[in-house]
């Protein structure tokens, strides 16, 4: 199953500069955190990119506090709903860019 997300609506946070070809984190702000947590960006004919993302329910190895959280809430869905069906989110458009490496 595929979900399109219009990238528009995304604050995003590059963790390194925005290179043709190249792909960096970053982190998703505000409440699409909780969702969408870290994305991989890259620039495409000059428009910011978010890479196809896979949620399929798996915890993260712990090595930042937002991880933790993110694995708490995947524990809590998975005791209310189960392990769940993997699915693909597909964005389309740009995301709006924050921090030190926003162009």
């Amino acid at each position: 199953m595929t979900i399109t997300v219009d990238a528009t609506q995304l604050t995003v946070r590059p963790r390194g500069p925005l290179v043709e070809g190249r792909w960096v984190g970053g982190g998703v702000r505000g409440k699409s955190w909780i969702v969408h947590g870290g994305v991989s960006l890259t620039l495409n004919n000059g428009q910011v990119q978010i890479a196809r993302e896979a949620y399929n329910f798996e915890l993260h190895r712990v090595t930042r506090p937002e991880r933790l959280i993110r694995n708490t809430f995947t524990l809590i869905g998975r005791a209310a709903v189960g392990r769940g069906i993997p699915y693909f989110f597909d964005f389309e458009g740009n995301p709006k860019l924050v921090g030190p490496y926003a162009n």
